[in-house]
C-alpha cells in the first residue's frame, strides 16, 4: 500500500500542476526600451524612453531611480515624472533626468509609480552604467 501512495502522490501533484492557470500579464507595467546615464557637471544625466506594455492606461506615471554604488548597494533615490500625464498601452514616452552626481555610483536601476496603480511590474530594469 505504501509503495502505490508515493506513485499516486506525484501524479496527483503532476496533474495538479498541468491545470494551473499561466502567470497573467500585469495590468500595470512599463518595459524600459533604452537607458543611458552620464555625468555632466555635478550632475548626472538620465536619459531613455519606457513603454506601456501593460493593459492600462497609466495617470501621471513617476520614474525612480535607484543609484547604486560598487557594491551593488542603493546610495540614493530620486523620482520623476514622465512628461505625458496619460500613457495608453503600447505607447512610448521619453524622458531625460538631471540628479545630483554621487560620487560612489556606477550604475542605476529604474522603478515607476502611477497615481492610480497599486501593482507595478517594470522590465528589463537595469542596472544601466553610469558613464
Amino acid at each position: 500500500m505504501k509503495r502505490l501512495a508515493v506513485p499516486l502522490l506525484v501524479l496527483a501533484c503532476l496533474a495538479l500542476a498541468a491545470f494551473q492557470k499561466p502567470k497573467q500579464q500585469s495590468q500595470n507595467q512599463i518595459e524600459v526600451v533604452e537607458a543611458k546615464a552620464e555625468r555632466q557637471e555635478r550632475r548626472i544625466m538620465l536619459d531613455g524612453r519606457v513603454k506601456n506594455t501593460g493593459q492600462r492606461v497609466l495617470y501621471r506615471l513617476v520614474l525612480v531611480f535607484d543609484l547604486i554604488d560598487s557594491e551593488q548597494r542603493v546610495i540614493s533615490r530620486r523620482k520623476g515624472p514622465i512628461e505625458e500625464d496619460v500613457l495608453e498601452p503600447g505607447e512610448e514616452a521619453s524622458f531625460q533626468f538631471y540628479v545630483p552626481d554621487q560620487a560612489r555610483a556606477v550604475q542605476f536601476r529604474m522603478g515607476a509609480e502611477s497615481e492610480r496603480a497599486t501593482d507595478f511590474e517594470v522590465l528589463k530594469p537595469g542596472p544601466f552604467p553610469i558613464e
